[in-house]
């Protein structure tokens, strides 16, 4: 198949996400359980945040009519009210102060508040050294969001930012997505587990315990679904099972439409559908995709950081758009090439690379990490993150910008 056939990323992400109808319901569950999640409705307060006018530090009230007057000046202190008070029963008038805790309720009287280490406190004589201005250090009601006002969208996956401003507004259960669950197998007669004894022509299988681990989500429910030598016969069994009980099946290996690769006919023997597609990508050029019955089903690359890139790419949004979140693309960041970086014209390119420094500008100054190739792991492991290279450009020259994924963004 000649580069001008192959798809590109994009494409391929369309095909595979095309095929998404909705996510499958939802359940009501507490704030402790929350984070990760998936809203399956938008939130609104049920309250205003604050609550009531609040005292932002500790320090002196004054009222409307003393709040334009010069410093300094005496006022008359009449009490003091401590977070947890009723404000309402102590109100202040020309000439008088009272003292307020920080996050005390503030009195409809109070206009303004000087912090305590601008006054003076004699007895039951209060000195202002520093005016105030209207409102002055004071959180008025609703001024973070007020009641009814909406505070996180449908889709949103939750995380302690959202469980806090809930709390804040009086939720302690929210209505969530169900878990997409997903079932995870290897295939390949030539690996075994790494429990098992190797023989001559076999390897451990890495890609099943590494995208157990990628895809790992509260929004989601894996499942091991173990490892499967290529016999098309006894892999249709499996899936038919795995389709009964998931919503999405993922499997490693055999994806590239070989005659030796025979997961594109177990999908068929267990009464689905899956299509080949070669993609400018590199690593991770092939892709099984299709559905048996109402359950989705991808089938990645057997090399291990082909089967990464490609979990990356399509696996997650996949996952996403079946969790009913967000798909946010896969956008890196801007840094700079600290050494000529060999790119061929036509397919996307995912390397690793690790930073080396800063330019003057903070940006991260990379390099490749390695030869590579989508078989070897400890480049990946000794690297920060995968360099981007997109299908349009050439050789990357020493200063010239280039994308770059932090491992910490993508795991």
């Amino acid at each position: 198949m000649s580069d001008r056939r192959l798809l590109s990323v994009s494409e391929a992400a369309e095909i595979v996400l095309g095929r998404v109808r909705g996510s499958s319901g939802a359940e009501l569950v507490s704030l402790s359980k929350a984070n990760g999640r998936v809203l399956a409705t938008d939130m609104f307060a049920r309250i205003a945040n604050p609550p009531f006018d609040r005292s932002a530090v500790d320090g002196y009230g004054i009222g409307k009519d003393d709040i334009h007057r010069p410093a300094p000046y005496a006022l008359r202190m009449i009490g003091k009210i401590s977070a947890g008070d009723d404000p309402s029963t102590m109100q202040i008038s020309g000439g008088t102060t009272i003292r307020l805790a920080t996050g005390a309720a503030v009195p409809s009287s109070v206009a303004g508040i000087v912090m305590e280490e601008h006054c003076s406190s004699d007895g039951g004589t209060t000195t202002i050294l520093r005016g105030a201005s209207s409102s002055e250090n004071i959180r008025r009601r609703g001024e973070d969001v007020p009641s009814g006002g909406i505070i996180a969208q449908r889709g949103t996956t939750l995380d302690a930012r959202h469980i806090a401003m809930l709390a804040a507004v009086g939720h302690c259960r929210v209505t969530v997505m169900n878990k997409t669950r997903i079932s995870i197998l290897s295939t390949g007669s030539e690996l075994t587990e790494g429990f098992q004894e190797t023989s001559p022509g076999t390897i451990f299988d890495s890609n099943r315990p590494m995208l157990m681990t990628l895809l790992a989500r509260n929004k989601v429910k894996l499942h091991d679904a173990g490892l499967w030598s290529d016999d098309p016969e006894r892999l249709a069994i499996v899936l038919r099972v795995e389709a009964e009980r998931s919503d999405l099946i993922i499997t490693s290996g055999a994806a590239a439409g070989s005659e030796t690769d025979h997961l594109a006919k177990a999908v068929r023997l267990a009464g689905g559908a899956a299509e080949h597609h070669h993609i400018a990508l590199k690593p991770g050029k092939p892709l099984l995709a299709g559905a048996i019955g109402n359950t989705h089903y991808l089938g990645l690359p057997g090399n291990p950081v082909a089967a990464m890139v490609t979990a990356l790419l399509f696996a997650r949004p996949l996952i996403n758009a079946l969790s009913g979140s967000s798909i946010a693309p896969l956008e890196g960041e801007w840094s700079v090439a600290a050494e000529r970086i060999r790119h061929r014209i036509g397919r996307r390119e995912f390397a690793p690379g690790h930073v080396v420094g800063l330019d003057a500008e903070g940006r991260r100054q990379i390099v490749k990490s390695g030869r590579g190739g989508s078989a070897s792991l400890l480049p990946l492991v000794l690297a920060d993150g995968l360099i981007d290279l997109t299908a349009q450009g050439a050789d990357v020259d020493t200063g010239s910008p280039v994308r770059f994924h932090p491992f910490g963004t993508l795991m």
